[in-house]
């Protein structure tokens, strides 16, 4: 589905609300590479779906490209999930500056358990002001 546009931010839609594990893996050597990695309507789906499932409890985005835009779209699921206990991050891409968005959304989390960033590249673009 990595290369199907438009289909995978509907498949998103259609599965997350009824799933207690979602899992994409993108092309771990490429991760930088945004061709790869969920776009941002995928992010703001799993954002929506983390913000009202009560059942999504694992969310795994390893290998894909985390930027500014992806992470303000799913850091609000983030920051309001009742229900994800784990985050895998790992083999992800992201600059410094992206890495504050996400931790700002984690946390305000009152749930979460475990969180992987195993293996993740970040970037040295400067944190902005």
């Amino acid at each position: 589905m990595i290369h199907c546009t438009g289909c995978n931010a509907k498949a998103i839609k259609a599965c997350s609300s009824k799933t207690k594990h979602f899992a994409f893996t993108g092309s771990v050597p490429i991760a930088h590479n945004p061709r790869y990695s969920l776009d941002v309507e995928c992010m703001q789906a799993l954002g929506n779906a983390l913000k009202e499932s009560t059942s999504l409890t694992v969310l795994s985005l390893k290998g894909t490209r985390l930027n500014q835009a992806s992470l303000e779209a799913l850091g609000n699921g983030l920051w309001n999930s009742q229900a994800l206990e784990t985050l895998q991050l790992s083999h992800c891409a992201m600059e410094v500056a992206d890495v504050y968005l996400l931790a700002v959304a984690l946390q305000c989390n009152q749930h979460l358990m475990a969180l992987s960033m195993a293996h993740c590249k970040i970037g040295v673009a400067p944190l902005s002001e």
